[in-house]
């Protein structure tokens, strides 16, 4: 366990130190998503948890790509299976993080009354007796398993496009 929480702090300490990364930029279209979604409409805490999952990755893998860092991972004793484990746990543990914020912040908008006109949702609320809540709950947990598979598979194809086999071992 404590390999992997190295691994983790490791790609931590990588992404902060970067310059022209592209956390500035991800952090301020998450920051307006939220805004977003906690004054006008939840589409944007669902902007939100998508560009997380989009733009994590990248951003984990960008100074690594720029620098040459997978070098590093040669240096430490690990094998490949721990390194990519780490990264799946730390961008999954990331992306849930983000949602859990945005989950409460939309919850909190909920609670304040934002969301009055339900617009397009007015059919079913009419028609089932299904309250707005609920369905903006239903599509925030399919937009965030939608967004873990599109992070996953970000994942998956940045360890099969890496040179990570000659760096980490096997």
């Amino acid at each position: 366990m404590q390999t992997y929480i190295d691994i983790i702090r490791a790609d931590i300490i990588m992404m902060n130190g970067a310059k022209n990364s592209m956390r500035p930029l991800i952090i301020l279209m998450l920051v307006f998503g939220a805004a977003v979604g906690l004054f006008i409409d939840p589409m944007g805490i669902y902007l939100c948890m998508l560009i997380a999952a989009a733009g994590f990755v990248p951003m984990m893998f960008q100074v690594q790509g720029k620098n040459n860092c997978e070098k590093l991972y040669s240096l430490l004793p690990i094998s490949r299976k721990q390194l990519v484990t780490a990264r799946f746990i730390f961008a999954i543990a990331s992306y849930a993080a983000v949602s859990a914020v945005m989950f409460a912040i939309m919850k909190i908008s909920f609670a304040a009354g934002v969301y009055k006109n339900a617009g397009f949702w007015d059919a079913f609320i009419q028609n089932f007796g299904i309250s707005i809540d609920k369905i903006y709950d239903t599509l925030f947990f399919i937009i965030f398993a939608a967004g873990a598979v599109i992070t996953g598979a970000s994942l998956k194809s940045w360890f099969s496009n890496s040179n990570m086999d000659t760096a980490a071992g096997k």
